[in-house]
């Protein structure tokens, strides 16, 4: 277990922006996030990412094995690398997608509202009591293994899931 580096727009918080957090930061570290967050932010660090704050409008890459515990995000997310593993998120993109997956990824206890496509995964992706809400296209799978256990797809414009060459 590494230190905790708490990011926070107060005036006590010693880091002001996730970025000058991920700069000191080390694998199996956490940063604690509390705040909203306009930022583009990119992970390459085997970190995790906990606290009570939303990211808008600016994109999120991941390229480590990052563990997202309670974040929203209001920009899409893009999982380039690693495993990431999000855990009681909401995702609620403002144009585009909610998540673009090009990695193994999975997520627990999460929601994900809007966007063209809730999801849109290339990779091995695992959903667990999991909401999807309003997309165009809820889950998009594309030459992917995808794994949806205890969760719900509902009121997606389109279709709920589209899978070309994936198992489901």
């Amino acid at each position: 277990m590494g230190q905790t580096l708490i990011v926070s727009t107060e005036s006590f918080s010693p880091y002001k922006t996730i970025a000058a957090a991920l700069e000191v930061a080390v694998d199996g570290d956490t940063i604690d996030i509390t705040g909203q967050f306009q930022e583009p932010v990119t992970i390459a660090k085997n970190i995790r990412v906990r606290g009570q704050a939303t990211i808008f409008k600016q994109p999120i890459r991941v390229q480590a094995n990052v563990r997202f515990e309670n974040i929203h995000f209001h920009s899409t997310v893009t999982v380039e690398q690693g495993t990431p593993y999000f855990a009681n998120c909401t995702f609620e993109p403002t144009a585009a997608n909610a998540l673009d997956i090009f990695a193994p990824t999975t997520f627990l206890q999460c929601q994900i509202r809007g966007g063209d496509y809730g999801i849109f995964t290339k990779a091995q992706t695992i959903i667990q009591s999991t909401t999807i809400h309003g997309a165009t296209i809820g889950l998009y799978s594309q030459h992917a293994a995808v794994t949806v256990e205890h969760s719900t797809i509902l009121d997606c414009k389109k279709l709920g899931i589209s899978t070309i060459d994936g198992e489901l």
